[in-house]
């Protein structure tokens, strides 16, 4: 009975004629349980063994008998556009290396092949493609059971608001939402009245915040002709507009002891009469309010009116801040990347871990509305299909520079909920570890390369390469020592 393949392995597929190469790649390979090495000594051998076997990466050398490295490249992408292919050569050939990453070669390394080099690559390719697969996973969380009437989230918090959507989907309730500015009140306002029998009838929304009161009152009843200067004639009101459907106030607690005098009689009896009239106008319309205010506090200073909180509290929801739902980060990204690719017809399908990083760590106090700001302004900038930590500082946005790190078990949480695969969860944590210790040993160092090598018991060239990587200056560590 054939053994059942291990789908957590990784297969690299080393194509070469020299069989002194294999034979190295085979003792590097030797103790590695992440990867499993499969050789071919031939271009021809090689795709042979593509149309038979399971193979995530491709190792092909440049200079073969027969088939060489370019066209190796040109057939495995014809062929199989997903699979990474990385190019060894024994020289180290300018024209030859563009004309191979122009052909779509991901990488390429020099021979002798340093091991430290050859895992580096891999880790990385191995990082990005998983990163694909969970941007992929997310846009279709984000698509399914993460995402209700427009709003994203897989949070505690937002669940519950999707369920309490869900149970007031059959009635008529006077709903008030709290939340920060920018939390999405609007969003869930909207929900409330999509999933609701008003669904078909008038959503009318009315900021509180942009007019005075006899324009408020205006706006909410509608004016006769001759009502005051300018009214030359009759105008309905918002209330009126929206029969049979949804009238949304938002910012609800900055309205004048008036209106809401003439709002509570409204919600009391259902009728009004228009400014400067005396037809007593009835209507039918559900009343949804939102406010980031602290009525309870605004009630105690005389401010606002106990009796009409209670008419508008009938069923209180709490849409929390986005810094107490940082596991919802990553969905809300994506969602609007998708968005702003489709507006600005660009192609920025993932993010850095880096990036993400920023995104998680920042404290958001526009919520959502900000964070959505950032990431339209970041795809116009981003140039590549990767959006890096580089995009989002180079916005001018007050991104947190020395604040206290996060707990291990609130980092754990937050970055690798226990929904993200295994492989990739430890590829994050392993990456965030080599970061931290590369900038501690710099800083001891004064940006010594020799020395921190040897602290860290790695070749000066590996430090190179991880400060590449990692984006580090050594001439911003010289006066730390």
């Amino acid at each position: 009975m054939a053994k059942a393949e291990d789908l957590n392995v990784i297969n690299v597929l080393a194509i070469d004629d020299e069989d002194v190469i294999l034979d190295t790649l085979r003792f590097y390979f030797r103790k590695e349980k992440k990867y499993n090495l499969i050789t071919g000594k031939s271009g021809e051998e090689g795709l042979e063994i593509l149309s038979r076997r399971r193979v995530d990466l491709v190792l092909a050398d440049m200079k073969m008998t027969g088939m060489d490295g370019l066209e190796v490249i040109e057939r495995v992408k014809a062929l199989y556009p997903e699979i990474p292919v990385i190019i060894v050569s024994g020289v180290s050939d300018i024209p030859m290396v563009v004309s191979a990453i122009k052909k779509g070669a991901v990488d390429y390394l020099t021979k002798p092949v340093e091991k430290e080099l050859l895992f580096h690559s891999l880790e990385k390719i191995t990082e990005q493609r998983l990163l694909r697969e969970e941007v992929k996973r997310l846009k279709e969380e984000a698509e399914s059971h993460f995402s209700f009437a427009g709003i994203v989230g897989r949070s505690p918090g937002i669940q519950r608001i999707f369920q309490q959507i869900r149970n007031l989907s059959d009635t008529d309730a006077t709903v008030l939402i709290r939340g920060e500015t920018g939390t999405g009140k609007d969003m869930v306002a909207k929900a409330l009245h999509r999933n609701s029998p008003r669904k078909d009838f008038p959503f009318v929304k009315i900021d509180c915040t942009v007019l005075s009161e006899t324009l408020l009152e205006s706006e909410l009843f509608g004016h006769e002709k001759g009502a005051f200067t300018g009214a030359m004639k009759r105008k309905e009101g918002k209330f009126e507009l929206a029969h049979r459907g949804t009238v949304f106030l938002d910012e609800i607690g900055n309205i004048s002891p008036g209106i809401q005098a003439k709002l509570l009689r409204f919600l009391q009896e259902r009728e009004f009469e228009r400014v400067g009239g005396v037809q007593t106008v009835k209507v039918d319309v559900r009343i949804i309010s939102a406010t980031n205010s602290n009525l309870e506090e605004d009630i105690k200073q005389g401010k606002f009116r106990e009796d009409l909180y209670y008419r508008l509290n009938v069923f209180p929801l709490f849409v929390p801040p986005l810094r107490d739902r940082k596991e919802d980060i990553p969905l809300l990204t994506v969602h609007f990347l998708k968005i702003y690719n489709n507006r600005f017809n660009r192609s920025v399908e993932t993010l850095s871990p880096e990036a993400l990083e920023l995104l998680i760590k920042h404290p958001w106090s526009g919520n959502i509305r900000e964070l959505e700001n950032v990431i339209e302004r970041a795809v116009i900038i981003c140039r590549g299909t990767v959006l890096e930590k580089k995009d989002l500082e180079s916005l001018g946005t007050t991104f947190e520079k020395d604040e206290e790190p996060l707990s291990e078990d609130e980092n754990f949480h937050i970055l690798m909920p226990l929904t993200t695969p295994y492989p990739q969860a430890r590829e994050m944590l392993t990456e965030s570890l080599d970061r931290k210790y590369l900038d501690y040993y710099l800083r001891e160092t004064g940006g010594g390369i020799n020395r921190t090598a040897e602290l860290m018991n790695l070749s000066p060239r590996s430090i190179y390469e991880k400060m590449r990587m990692f984006n580090m200056d050594k001439n911003r560590y010289k006066n730390n020592c």
